[in-house]
């Protein structure tokens, strides 16, 4: 292994250097399986180890962008970028591309980097080593292949994750998180969802790059930052776990107040949760989000420690993925290394799984329709005879031409359903410059034709509304034609007090004038309302892009523009 951050290069290491400077990025990692020899590798033991740049800069194909697993992962203005990488005879790992200015000392860098990797708790993503070259500034961790939290919560198809699960999640993240404080790194940057991976027997474990924090001096001077910003976050975390929503954090101490845990509780769970531990939880997520409660990480791990049913059953079974698919699995770092070779076209865990899951449901709808067309009349045996035979032969053939073509056509990436960037409509383009006034010309067009269109055909709704409703309605559209939100939101709540109904357009508009007047708690309230009635409507999914990034959370705002387009692509 080759070093970037030497203070006294030997003059075979500046010649190799020199070299890497003056040649294109080699097809393969050059990493030597002679010097995987001296490890302990098939343990699963790997040295911290100090990459070329060169080695990196390989297995992430030049940094693809089709190698890119999230961004902005640091938040705020900061550009980290967080890529899969492959190395021919390691496995895949995890890479993240830090923002140079943010760590201008490389001895820093690497001080920090090294006391992280000495990090080994199963609930804690190894970090394996870091590069400093130049500007540049990268960790390298092992790879986790099933997804984050922020996917299986918000995004993930089919049902929902089952309660119990939620709680083992909670209680390994807690766990991650006290053993990180008594190793000393009290400190995690932007604990998140995003921050929760799933190893590859479906276990949570928390990711390491938020470990290695660029701190100013007087604060690492003092020891670390406030710890209390940690459980803050955490509470945040158990928060979504119980509504399955995406809540800015600054908006999480708002979003509880005078509600509790079976108002909040995420619909798609239908009732099947305990109500005494979501409210045990619930309490919890108050204790967290008071600044003047002090709880320690012994403190949540404890609590929910009390809260496991389930201790027995391994996480993929709480988890609904099937033995079959974990086995198929082979992208994690632990088992790889056992491997000396890896085909760098392997298609991911999670992309297998999810066609798998296609194709099962389409073959069993398949089969259902072809049963239910069956006619049941009565027919000569004979005839029935030639009729099952020739059935009987079509279905084997069609068994083995798909048989076949699973064989034959399985591509080396999964093709996932995206929207076409080059075909945003007039309001999806708005939303993504974060234009108010485009948006609120859309708004203004489509009032009659998104109320008719979306709301359900029932009495309730088309009930006629009172004069006097109507009037106030009336002056609440005067009021945002004239682009006074302060009226317009008091008519509007008038409006959908008296109704009883969540009217898209009222909702739309008055989470717009929210936007106007810098309320975004109350706008992405109004958002979430919007997507639980209405959920394939593509101006609710739209408008909720545009509250997650007035929140500062790029990450969802562009995943809800993505699911956005793909609605309105398809209607």
């Amino acid at each position: 292994m080759g070093g970037c951050c030497h203070s006294q290069p030997s003059v075979e290491d500046l010649t190799q250097e020199l070299n890497i400077q003056h040649q294109t990025p080699p097809q393969e990692s050059e990493i030597k399986r002679e010097e995987l020899k001296k490890y302990d590798v098939v343990g699963g033991v790997w040295p911290f180890t100090d990459f070329f740049f060169s080695d990196l800069q390989s297995a992430t194909k030049n940094f693809s962008s089709d190698e890119i697993v999230s961004e902005n992962d640091g938040g705020g203005e900061s550009s980290n970028v967080v890529y899969r990488g492959q190395f021919q005879n390691l496995g895949f790992i995890a890479v993240k591309r830090l923002k140079a200015p943010a760590w201008a000392d490389p001895d820093i860098f690497a001080e920090d980097a090294r006391r992280v990797g000495g990090l080994k708790h199963k609930r804690v993503v190894n970090l394996l080593g870091y590069c400093c070259d130049g500007e540049e500034r990268l960790l390298v961790s092992e790879f986790m292949p099933n997804d984050t939290l922020a996917k299986r919560l918000f995004h993930q198809k089919g049902q929902a994750m089952e309660w119990p699960m939620r709680m083992r999640v909670a209680l390994c993240v807690a766990e991650a998180l006290d053993y990180c404080s008594s190793a000393g790194l009290t400190a995690y940057s932007n604990l998140s969802a995003y921050s929760v991976l799933f190893d590859e027997n479906g276990d949570a474990c928390l990711s390491c790059f938020g470990l290695v924090k660029e701190i100013y001096h007087e604060e690492r001077a003092a020891g670390s930052v406030d710890p209390e910003s940690v459980i803050f976050r955490f509470g945040t975390i158990l928060l979504k776990m119980i509504t399955g929503k995406q809540i800015p954090p600054s908006h999480a101490p708002e979003m509880i107040n005078g509600k509790d845990a079976v108002e909040l509780m995420d619909p798609r769970l239908k009732g099947k949760f305990s109500v005494v531990d979501a409210m045990i939880l619930f309490d919890l997520v108050t204790k967290c989000l008071q600044p003047e409660t002090s709880l320690s990480t012994k403190d949540l791990v404890a609590e929910l420690e009390d809260l496991q049913t389930e201790i027995e059953a391994p996480s993929f079974e709480m988890d609904e993925i099937s033995k079959n698919q974990e086995e198929a699995s082979s992208s994690s770092l632990r088992q790889q290394l056992v491997a000396s070779q890896t085909k760098p076209e392997e298609v991911p865990f999670s992309e297998m799984a999810e066609k798998h899951e296609e194709d099962a449901s389409s073959f069993s709808q398949q089969g259902q329709l072809e049963a239910s067309q069956t006619k049941p009349e009565e027919a000569p045996s004979s005839e029935m005879a030639e009729k099952q035979e020739e059935e009987a032969s079509s279905s084997s053939q069609q068994g083995q031409t798909e048989a076949s073509q699973n064989t034959a056509e399985v591509p080396s990436e999964e093709k996932k359903e995206e929207a076409d960037p080059s075909k945003l409509s007039p309001l999806g383009d708005a939303c993504l410059r974060k234009d108010l006034d485009a948006i609120h010309e859309f708004l203004l067009k489509s009032q009659i034709e998104d109320d008719k269109k979306v709301l359900e055909c029932s009495l309730e709704d088309w009930l006629p509304m009172t004069s006097v409703l109507e009037t106030v309605r009336e002056m609440a559209d005067d009021a945002f034609k004239k682009k006074k939100f302060e009226t317009a939101i008091d008519f509007y709540t008038k409006v959908a007090e008296g109704r009883n109904v969540v009217v898209p357009s009222v909702y739309a508009r008055r989470c717009l004038s929210y936007l106007y007047e810098d309320k975004v708690t109350l706008a992405h309230l109004d958002v979430i309302d919007l997507q639980d009635k209405y959920p394939n409507w593509s101006t609710g999914f739209y408008l909720m892009s545009l509250v997650l990034a007035k929140a500062d959370m790029p990450d969802d705002s562009a995943e809800m523009l993505q699911k956005a387009t793909l609605l309105e692509q398809k209607s």
